[in-house]
């Protein structure tokens, strides 16, 4: 996991420098303009509610999934409370950088969205938050075939999710990426904590 964490904490390094530095990368206009090209077919019906699962809503969301363990596992809750300063630091990273959004002169805008672009919030709940349920409410409860499900579902929840935040236009690829690894980065981090993680990965 700290390998992991490394890997994931260096890429954001590197993607929030080029935030600062360009207001979008040469490769995110193409690569939106392709995503939102794209037929997903029964896949869209899912977009318009991850744009309507944003601010508050998604803060309500993280309180509900904590209280969520808290009641099942109190000895999961402290790492999916730690897991849970993902969203503390996209707050202090988004107000910060403050990089603006596509602009409907570059990609197709569907829905106009408050605040800044850079790093991606649901590309950093969608990681932290899918992936410390699935540990803190499964590991020990299901069968080693049932969690192996658990993880599809959870990359397809996250695929759909980042794809949902290009597709309308909310969001650069680049802004994506930096979400993403904010959230695997502190996710793994905080799974590599012995103290926080063994009451989760002990022996079913």
């Amino acid at each position: 996991m700290l390998a992991v964490a490394a890997v994931c904490l260096v890429g954001l390094a590197i993607d929030t420098w080029l935030a600062v530095a360009y207001q979008y990368l040469p490769a995110d206009p193409p690569a939106a303009r392709w995503v939102q090209s794209i037929d997903w077919g029964p896949v869209a019906w899912c977009f318009g509610f991850f744009t309507w699962l944003g601010g508050l809503k998604q803060l309500a969301a993280a309180l509900l999934a904590l209280v969520l363990v808290f009641v099942i596992d109190r000895r999961a809750a402290p790492l999916m409370l730690c897991g849970s300063l993902t969203g503390v630091f996209y707050q202090v990273m988004n107000v910060l950088i403050h990089r603006a959004r596509p602009g409907p002169g570059l990609v197709h805008v569907l829905t106009q969205q408050p605040g800044s672009a850079y790093p991606s919030g649901h590309a950093a709940f969608f990681t932290s938050f899918s992936v410390l349920l699935l540990y803190c409410l499964f590991h020990r409860r299901v069968p080693n075939w049932a969690f192996a499900l658990g993880w599809v579902f959870v990359v397809l929840l996250i695929a759909v999710a980042c794809l949902s935040r290009i597709y309308v236009g909310a969001h650069w690829p680049s802004d994506i990426a930096g979400g993403l690894f904010l959230g695997g980065g502190w996710t793994a981090l905080a799974m590599a904590t012995r103290r926080l993680s063994d009451p989760v990965l002990d022996e079913r």
